[in-house]
Formats: structure tokens, sequence, C-alpha cells
């Protein structure tokens, strides 16, 4: 029997910065980061339904700085990340270093992660079948979402606190290059992949954004949960994480009345909602997804472990 799908909204994961608990040259270099509480949130969530137990194997193909792999630990388990970029391999090998020094003596159960300089291309080549993978939480990049071919003005960007930072990502081969029909063969590649590494009954997470392009709203969730059902998975939670907190109601001196509100987004976007109201982004998208518990081949119920 399908089970019904669940929809709620998740709200307050954007207010917290991710300080000491990642190296500065990640933070500053990595601008599509997780949000800190948003991440916590998804293991606890994890861990709430009965998807998780110490010691499971977690896995992120599009893992970054290995941000991702700090609650992992937290929680006990063996993560794995695959990142194309060189330079987010290095932020990332540093960040791991750091929670170990920073935490493994002080937390009971404290698991282990592991950041792989790799193509999630050939996911299987490098993790191979015989991995038993849990849970899978990542968050992927939409068709054009990166540059390629940066010129001399977008080669270095200079932080807030004067760090030159490295264009974002100059790999023609990294997912967020890809337009069209590629990008979605090639997504469809990894997650085929991710989908035979996965147990039966085991779990897919993604954090997805709907995204503006040429002036118009582009559904990117609701395109990739239609990708990942094409690829066996069973959507079963669809989660809104808020970016905008109501406040309620304020009285102008006038005596009108003015909604209060806070909204984490970025300088840039807030003046250009304020332009387009229309399109504003409000919150992203938690897509959980199960592997079915059933063999396609024969029907048959396959027991965890």
């Amino acid at each position: 029997m399908t089970k019904m799908m669940q929809q709620d909204d998740w709200q307050g994961l954007y207010a917290e910065r991710w300080g000491k608990d990642c190296v500065p040259a990640a933070t500053e270099g990595h601008q599509a980061k997780f949000a800190r509480a948003l991440i916590r949130r998804i293991y606890d969530h994890a861990v709430q339904e009965g998807w998780l137990r110490v010691g499971d194997a977690v896995l992120d193909p599009f893992a970054g700085v290995a941000l991702g792999g700090l609650d992992a630990m937290r929680l006990g388990l063996d993560w794995t990340g695959i990142e194309l970029e060189q330079k987010f391999v290095d932020w990332g090998h540093q960040n791991i270093v750091y929670w170990n020094n920073l935490y493994a003596d002080k937390l009971p159960r404290w698991g282990k992660a592991v950041l792989v300089h790799g193509d999630s291309q050939r996911l299987r080549d490098i993790l191979p079948e015989r991995s038993e993978i849990s849970l899978l939480v990542s968050s992927p990049p939409y068709a054009q979402s990166l540059d390629a071919s940066p010129n001399e003005s977008t080669a270095f960007q200079r932080t807030k606190t004067g760090v030159i930072r490295p264009h974002y990502c100059y790999n023609p081969d990294n997912l967020g290059n890809m337009r069209g029909d590629t990008f979605w063969l090639t997504a469809r590649l990894v997650l085929d992949q991710a989908f035979a590494l996965i147990r039966p009954g085991g779990h897919a997470i993604f954090v997805t954004k709907r995204f503006v392009r040429e002036g118009a709203i582009i559904e990117f969730s609701q395109q990739w949960a239609q990708l990942c059902q094409a690829c066996g998975f069973q959507l079963v939670h669809w989660h809104k994480a808020w970016l905008v907190e109501h406040n309620g109601i304020a009285f102008s001196l006038d005596g009108g009345e003015v909604e209060c509100k806070t909204e984490r987004k970025s300088l840039f976007r807030r003046l250009y909602e304020g332009k387009h109201p229309h399109n504003a982004i409000d919150w992203e998208d938690v897509l959980c997804f199960q592997k079915p518990l059933t063999n396609s081949q024969n029907g048959a119920i396959i027991a965890r472990r």
C-alpha cells in the first residue's frame, strides 16, 4: 500500500551561522552551503523517522566542503562525500580534521567522515556496489548555476574580510555548468547509480529550491522530484524550509498596519524581489525519498541485515 506523502513547514532554520563549526576558508569560499540549522534538522529528522542508526553509511554525491559530514559524525554515522572541485576537497579535508580535533573526544558516539576527490558521474566506480548506503543527503546544483569560463573580472572575488576567493567553479564537468538535456541526462546518471547503492528501504534527502531565469520562476524542486521518481525513488516527505519569518503586525505612526518579517536572503535577492515580488523565493524544499523495500524483479521483500 502506498503511503501518503507528508507535507509540512520548517521554520527558523536560517538565522544560525556556521561560526566555529567551519574553517574560515570554507565559510568564505563556498557560497552554496547548507544552512547550519537546516542540515542539523535534516539529520535529526532522519533519526526521528527511524531511517538511521549508529554506524550506518551516509552519502553526499555533491559534497562541497563536507558540511553534511559534521552532523553525520555527531550521530555516530559513516559519512562519505564526493566532490569534483579540488579546492573544495582541500577545504573539506580541513573541516573534517578540525571537527575531529574539536569534538571526537567529547561526544560518546562520534562517527567518521571521508571526502573523496572524484566525479559522481562515476559513482559506482568510487563506491563499489557492495556498499550499502542507508541515507543520501545532498543539495544538487541546477543547470547553468555556475560559470565554467570566468574572465578576469570574475575569476577572483574579494570577501567581506578581504580574503581573495577563487571563482566558484571552473570545471565544465561540474553538473551546475551543464545546460538543458545534458544537465538532466547527467543528473539521471548520478541518481541511477545512487539508487543502486542505497539499501532497499533506505532514503535520500535533497535540499532544492526554485530559481528565477529570464524573469520567470523555474520549478526546479518539482523537476528534481520527478527525476528521482523516474529513477525508482518514492517521494515520502516534502518539507518547506522557510527563508522568511513572519513576526506579526505592527502599527505605523499614521495608524496603518505593517507586516513584520525577517528575510534570510542576500541583499541582491531582496532588492530584486522588491521590484519583482511575483518572483519571490521564500523557502527551500527538503525532499525525502525512499528506495522501495521490494525487489523490482521478483517482488520479494528484502529485509535489512
